[in-house]
């Protein structure tokens, strides 16, 4: 498939949304609200309905919640709900809508990048009060008992705004059958392993597919380097970002360049498909190795040419494990402002965050690893999310968080600009990755960069 710059800027938008592994919105008191004192408890045979909006075409997530509602129904049985669902290529366009409606949902689904954009328009409200009270109420220990710094990525300076309904975390995914009929060990895969062991894997597979004449369509890996998730720890990786600490465009560095060149290195070596690239194969179709992605395990397993044949390992350390870094990222529940029954919206809330609502997502599809400290261990037998997959690298999604990193870069920009820098920044990674005999080099790309970034922030 021939992938234009208009497709690529529009499977970078889509790669945000679907996934959750994106931005961490920006400080500015712009986007904060002078929050009366909140209540929180409900009575148990309260009879109100809650709207929900989640993401259509994604049925893991629907039937994850319908899951969810069935056992939150154990507590509150009179309560119904009323699911709507959102294109996530119109999410943004579908939220004004409500708003200027004045028929906003009780609760929203929302990744990292979109709770910026949600904050932008003052509809969703910080959660602070709420989880202060209810630890209070002795619901649990907050900083003991959640990864909450998964809360800090669609949060700003300690100020909540959503539930992280999992913790994610890009992983590579393998497939151990590729590589055994093409005779390659699996001794280097291994959590920690290195850039350059997964480099030399890319090197046996290319000789492996050019001898049985895949030299054009069979490829090492799907890297998604048009998604935030992948791109930008990669760059970060190097030690070079899109905006600097004082809020200037900062890509015409050394480091940047270093990091572009290692991109395109992987295209100029056949490992990595480029943009403009006609055919090629995929890890889905079982023509293609390795995948960089967050996915539970089970949306692979349960493909045909992948089932049974597929295991995860760490996102490979680039440029030395102290200063690799790896993707992470969030997709959630926020209560919406306008909502006129917070309490109960937030008891919801706070149930999707709960021993027993985890455990029920999980059942619902939700094999990623819990945002609870007590069910993120996957040697822990009673965490739904481990249930058929405990013969793999579940650890895989759980090591080094200290390395883990989300796109801060957002944060120096305002809400007006983040379509345009979106869009600038997809078109240096779009050129890095061009095939084209008369392509721009680093240099080229870089120049265009910062002035296509600038003008985007109004510099």
């Amino acid at each position: 498939m021939k992938t234009s710059k208009k497709a690529f800027a529009g499977a970078l938008l889509a790669a945000f949304a679907l996934t959750g592994c994106v931005i961490a919105p920006e400080s500015s008191s712009s986007t904060s609200h002078s929050q009366e004192s909140v209540e929180i408890g409900v009575d148990p045979t309260t009879n109100e309905t809650l709207t929900l909006l989640i993401p259509s075409g994604n049925s893991n997530e629907q039937t994850m919640i319908e899951k969810a509602n069935e056992a939150f129904n154990l507590l509150y049985p009179n309560v119904k709900f009323e699911i709507n669902f959102v294109s996530i290529p119109t999410y943004e366009s579908t939220i004004r809508q409500y708003n200027m409606a004045g028929d906003m949902p009780d609760i929203l689904w929302t990744n990292s990048q979109e709770v910026y954009f949600l904050r932008s328009l003052n509809v969703i409200e910080p959660l602070n009060q709420y989880i202060e009270k209810t630890e209070a109420r002795g619901d649990y220990n907050f900083e003991e008992d959640f990864k909450t710094e998964f809360f800090d990525m669609a949060g700003d300076n300690g100020t909540y705004y959503a539930v992280p309904r999992s913790a994610d975390t890009v992983v590579c995914f393998y497939n151990k059958k590729l590589l055994q009929e093409a005779g390659i060990s699996m001794d280097s895969i291994k959590n920690g392993w290195s850039w350059e062991d997964f480099i030399a894997l890319c090197a046996q597979w290319r000789a492996y597919a050019d001898k049985l004449g895949h030299s054009a369509d069979w490829f090492c890996c799907d890297f998604n380097f048009s998604w935030s998730s992948v791109y930008y720890p990669f760059i970060r990786s190097y030690g070079a970002d899109i905006f600097s600490a004082e809020n200037t465009v900062s890509i015409d560095t050394p480091e940047m360049r270093q990091a572009l060149n290692g991109m395109r290195e992987l295209v100029d070596e056949r490992y990595c498909v480029g943009n403009g690239v006609t055919s090629g194969s995929s890890f889905e179709s079982g023509t293609c190795p390795f995948i960089f992605q967050s996915a539970a395990i089970s949306h692979y397993d349960e493909m045909r040419e992948l089932k049974g044949n597929i295991d995860i390992v760490t996102f490979p350390f680039i440029n030395g494990q102290e200063n690799a870094k790896i993707g992470a990222g969030v997709a959630g529940y926020t209560l919406c402002t306008a909502s006129n029954k917070k309490a109960l919206a937030w008891e919801y809330l706070n149930f999707l965050m709960s021993y027993d609502g985890q455990q029920a997502m999980a059942l619902g599809g939700l094999n990623l690893p819990s945002i609870r400290n007590d069910l993120a261990d996957p040697d822990n037998a009673e965490a739904n999310w481990t249930k058929g997959y405990t013969d793999r690298n579940l650890e895989a999604y759980v090591l080094y968080d200290e390395n883990k990193v989300a796109d801060e870069y957002y944060a120096y920009c305002s809400p007006s600009a983040m379509a345009n820098v979106t869009l600038a920044i997809s078109d240096v990674i779009g050129d890095t990755l061009s095939t084209r005999e008369n392509r721009r080099s680093i240099d080229e790309i870089i120049s265009r960069g910062v002035s296509d970034l600038n003008d985007a922030v109004g510099n």
